[in-house]
């Protein structure tokens, strides 16, 4: 994730891993599964708030950009090796996690593994097939939420629409605003 947040502002960095932190990674700490899922949606919506955005000027759809998932200059068709290896040779893959967890590189099993990937078109082709069908899976869902409705079009309107959602759901606890709080205190938006 740093490389994603490379050259952004320290108050995005910190909000990004605050969101996580306060909304993704709370299972030992939030017991009931409706306030659990309650505070998936709140991250979902305040990464929406966060992300870098663009409004289409005829429609006004608003899509969020996400990082190249290849190399600057990679062609099109560009598979990156250890996710191949990954998907196609699982066993070779664990040696080359294991091998970097000890201290190492990899660079070997990797090498040894590009050199098989000519011999096998049959791992391109199901690798290529498998994050085609990930794409339409991802680009054709929507998580249902009770926060869609939030205004993200400027820090004001985000946290008002959040707080009226939040007056008028069954979400009385204060703990929802004192998210958002944070949240906002972490963008130096409002002071303590």
């Amino acid at each position: 994730m740093a490389h994603v947040l490379e050259g952004e502002p320290t108050e995005v960095v910190d909000a990004v891993y605050g969101i996580i932190e306060s909304n993704f990674i709370v299972d030992g700490n939030v017991k009931d599964e409706e306030k659990r899922k309650a505070l998936l949606e709140m991250g979902i919506s305040q990464s929406k708030y966060i992300a870098t955005r663009s409004i289409h000027p005829e429609t006004g759809d608003i899509s969020y950009n996400l990082p190249s998932s290849r190399p600057a200059g990679a062609p099109e068709d560009y598979i990156n090796p250890s996710e191949l290896m990954k998907q196609a040779d699982p066993e070779t893959y664990s040696r080359f996690m294991s091998d970097i967890s000890l201290g190492g590189n990899g660079l070997d099993i990797l090498l040894d593994f590009v050199k098989k990937v000519p011999k096998h078109p049959e791992w391109t082709d199901q690798f290529k097939e498998q994050t085609a069908h990930n794409d339409l899976l991802l680009n054709n869902t929507h998580i249902q939420s009770r926060f869609d409705a939030a205004d993200t079009s400027s820090a004001a309107a985000f946290l008002e629409s959040m707080q009226s959602i939040l007056a008028d759901s069954s979400l009385k606890d204060d703990a929802y605003l004192q998210n958002m709080h944070k949240l906002y205190k972490t963008l130096g938006i409002v002071k303590s």
